[in-house]
């Protein structure tokens, strides 16, 4: 995951707190440790490593969410990618 562009601001006064949750299957990781203060084009630059098999592979799910201390974290959008689908794709 290299990086994200033009988040959206979830907080009034500031612009978001971003970081990524990834689910795979069983596999879940959550970044919401390394938050990127107010920051709507953040550079994640992570490698996340997860066997799966094909076909028959789960969909991947990239939930981006706006971190905050007092309130629960919003979400500021999220995507799916059908890994059969790009795996099978001459293009990709």
């Amino acid at each position: 995951m290299l990086q994200g562009h033009d988040f959206v601001a979830k907080d009034i006064f500031s612009e978001s707190d971003p970081y990524v949750i990834i689910k795979c299957g069983a596999y879940k990781f959550s970044d919401r440790d390394k938050y990127h203060l107010d920051d709507p084009n953040p550079k994640f630059n992570t490698v996340h490593k997860f066997e799966v098999d094909f076909p028959g592979a789960p969909t991947l799910e990239l939930s981006f969410y706006d971190f905050d201390d007092l309130f629960s974290d919003e979400l500021i959008g999220k995507t799916t990618i059908d890994l059969d689908d790009r795996f099978y794709n001459p293009e990709w």
